[in-house]
């Protein structure tokens, strides 16, 4: 076997492991949002973990298309982890999450994982954001 190879299997066994322990180590202490400034002399040290934390969930979203990405989640409990990310207060943390419980979705294992720890429960009381529910009218 050709050494690209077995660089890409060793990431693809190790990814989405080092990911959700990277994304469950930052939840113990979530980064707010802080307030993006035009400065072209870099990023803040609030700001750059802010971008690492969105881009975890994001490279998850990614990773879930994948059969590999099973073993990992079930071990490692993601569904709790998710279940934290849609608590926290932030709009495009939600969304980031959403499109990782949509791709994840599509493992039963892991579906059935989700439903049980209350998942759907924690989704149906999110609040109705026009850019999260585009058809969700609050007039009536």
């Amino acid at each position: 076997m050709s050494n690209s190879c077995t660089t890409i299997n060793h990431c693809r066994e190790r990814l989405p492991e080092r990911m959700i322990t990277r994304l469950q180590d930052v939840l113990q202490k979530p980064p707010k949002r802080p307030k993006f400034t035009n400065d072209v002399t870099g990023l803040t040290r609030e700001e750059l973990e802010y971008i690492e934390f969105r881009s975890c969930i994001a490279t998850l979203s990614n990773l879930a298309d994948y059969q590999d990405f099973l073993a990992p989640c079930i071990r490692l409990d993601l569904p709790d982890t998710i279940n934290i990310l849609l608590q926290i207060p932030d709009k495009f943390i939600i969304l980031e999450t959403l499109r990782l419980i949509h791709r994840a979705l599509t493992h039963n294992k892991f579906a059935s994982m989700f439903l049980e720890k209350g998942g759907f429960k924690l989704m149906l009381k999110l609040p109705k954001m026009p850019y999260v529910f585009p058809f969700h009218t609050t007039n009536k």
